[in-house]
């Protein structure tokens, strides 16, 4: 758009500086032939550009893409109607993009093609109530409607929100990837009603294809390992999440008989394929356990004996004794073009204190599911915030004033963008879709970050400890800006922020930018760092605590030095309650004589200012 703007102001220019001449006058007929010349020599540097793009060095010899793949680029690259991309368009350009392989990709996004960001939702669905007031509805489109997110749901009912019930129409819908697999199953009709018939006039709160991320453990496993080996790389030592094997293939479980033959003192986590909420998770001392699945078969379609078995993380970062992990939310606010988010989430803390050899689940499950069933649970001992733990390692000298904020939060942002980029090729784009997920991560005694596992629909906290609401009012804001006029998003960066939510990933960013990403290359560079002695660099473990503890130390021994004096002065005995009251009576009279000559000097000086 701002090319055609450019292109009529010079018109109107060049009309005007003839004093009224036209069409022959001579200044406009020169403006004309060297914009002619000016679009031969751009035409002619495209398609020299392209054809010399078009071969790139793969493993020392030079590959030449398919003809018909360009040919499909280019008609994308080049198209004006890109500046304003049509959702047929961006899915046509993921083809294109999927069958490129990592090297060739790199090409493809060096060629920028700075689109801005379209209005996505240009026709919100309006409901009818009972009283004939027309507004804005939402819908509660789960198999089980009790569990829609109670705290989404009231955010919408106090924005004046009409709530439907069993109903295929409606401005928002409250979803996630189970139900929307099982409708486009068994009701195809209302599946394509709602995703596509109405593609612009309501909002999904699922990705169609987001189990990538969050859904089946070994179809995420798969996608992940499947997105490293194109960049050259083995998943297990990108060191992002505990080794983990899938029990039900054969190469996978052959993998990890090997290495737990050599290794007969690892600790395993055996998780099944399907399920959330810690169920059927057990915990095993040894691979002893599992001998009655060495001989290694392929397990048979619809078998639900289905597992994946996980190292398991033996010695964790302890909070006073006790194993906690971390919650954190990722949004998917945007599909077209994509736009990601990270939010800082919360701790939960195990009630009972940490025992490795317990194989007990409130031990070495830590989610609030499991830790509401010990006794004497309350939430304010569970939950921690982020400003809680940060005081609890600099208190303790675990870490410095600015660990979380510096080491924990980048460390996390790794994972986040990479579980996203593993995924992106399996998520379907749809005007309106977004998708909050919640990541699990760990904390190992060593101070590095574990990824653990994602949730595709997380339930919020009631704490005081996070702001819950705040999260939730916050993202539905951005989602109705981002998706209805998006103008100020489009030139979002990595670190933006719009109130708690941290931009990490920006498509039209990534299309104009020539580094591609690369997790082989990422993680390389950041496992070679010892997180430990990062920490100390970076947010100066020892110095924080101690001073801290020294300070409070030194008020503590001052305090009892001028009670003693001052009571011994009156004959009074240090530990009864009448040296308390003089004291008090002493401090008292301090700040009065303070603030007496505070007010003084303040009146000497206007006064004087005055003369």
């Amino acid at each position: 758009m701002d090319v055609v703007d450019d292109d009529d102001d010079d018109k109107k220019k060049a009309g005007g500086a003839g004093g009224g001449g036209g069409i022959g006058s001579a200044p406009f007929v020169h403006l004309f032939i060297w914009a002619l010349v000016a679009g031969l020599i751009y035409k002619i540097g495209t398609r020299v550009r392209h054809s010399h793009a078009r071969r790139v060095r793969v493993s020392g010899s030079v590959e030449t893409i398919s003809a018909d793949v360009w040919s499909e680029h280019d008609a994308l690259v080049t198209s004006e109607e890109l500046r304003s991309p049509q959702p047929w368009q961006l899915r046509a350009h993921d083809a294109v993009r999927r069958s490129l392989s990592a090297e060739q990709r790199s090409v493809h996004a060096s060629i920028c093609r700075k689109p801005f960001i379209p209005v996505q939702v240009d026709n919100p669905f309006q409901s009818e109530n009972q009283f004939g007031f027309v507004k804005r509805s939402y819908v509660c489109l789960r198999f089980d409607k009790g569990r829609c997110r109670g705290q989404a749901m009231e955010d919408l009912w106090n924005r004046r929100y009409y709530k439907k019930y069993d109903v295929f129409e409606a401005s928002f819908f409250m979803t996630d990837t189970t139900a929307l697999n099982r409708l486009k199953r068994d009701d195809k009709d209302n599946f394509d009603k709602i995703m596509w018939q109405s593609e612009g006039e309501n909002y999904v709160s699922a990705l169609d294809g987001g189990d990538a991320i969050s859904g089946n453990k070994a179809k995420q496993l798969e996608v992940k390992r499947n997105f490293s080996e194109q960049f050259g790389c083995d998943y297990n030592s990108l060191r992002l999440q505990p080794a983990q094997y899938t029990m039900h293939k054969p190469k996978e479980c052959r993998n990890f008989f090997a290495f737990a033959d050599s290794h007969p003192k690892q600790m395993w986590i055996k998780k099944p394929i399907l399920g959330q909420g810690g169920v059927g998770i057990s915990l095993h001392q040894d691979h002893s356990e599992f001998e009655s699945l060495r001989a290694c078969k392929k397990a048979k379609e619809g078998v639900d004996n289905k597992y994946i078995i996980q190292d398991y993380i033996k010695k964790p970062l302890l909070l006073n004794g006790r194993k906690f992990d971390i919650r954190v939310y990722m949004l998917v606010a945007s599909a077209m073009p994509y736009i990601v988010f990270y939010h800082p989430g919360y701790l939960r803390r195990s009630i009972t204190s940490y025992a490795a050899a317990s194989t007990d689940r409130t031990n070495f499950l830590t989610n609030t599911h499991f830790q509401s069933l010990v006794e004497n649970f309350e939430l304010k001992d569970h939950i921690w915030g982020f400003p809680r733990f940060q005081k609890y390692l600099s208190d303790h000298n675990v870490a410095g004033s600015q660990y979380v904020s510096t080491v924990l939060n980048s460390a996390i942002k790794k994972g986040l963008l990479f579980n996203f980029m593993s995924a992106r090729d399996e998520l379907v784009r749809r005007r309106g879709s977004y998708h909050l997920f919640g990541l699990d991560f760990m904390i190992d005694e060593e101070l590095r970050v574990h990824f653990i596992e994602a949730n595709g629909y997380p339930g919020f906290t009631w704490s005081n400890d996070f702001p819950t609401r705040t999260l939730v009012t916050q993202m539905f804001d951005m989602l109705i800006e981002l998706h209805e006029s998006g103008s100020a998003f489009q030139r979002m960066t990595q670190g933006d922020m719009y109130g708690g939510f941290e931009c990490i990933y920006n498509e039209l960013e990534d299309d104009c930018d020539e580094k591609m990403y690369n997790p082989c290359y990422d993680f390389a560079h950041f496992n070679a760092v010892p997180m430990k002695k990062a920490a100390e660099a970076i947010a100066r473990i020892h110095d924080t605590g101690r001073r801290t503890r020294f300070q409070a130390n030194q008020k503590v021994k001052a305090d009892a030095r001028r009670a003693q004096d001052i009571c011994k002065t009156q004959n009074v005995d240090v530990k009864s309650p009448d040296c308390s009251k003089l004291m008090k009576a002493e401090r008292r009279r301090k700040f009065t004589q303070t603030f007496k000559e505070i007010t003084e000097w303040e009146l000497i000086n206007t006064f004087t200012a005055g003369m």
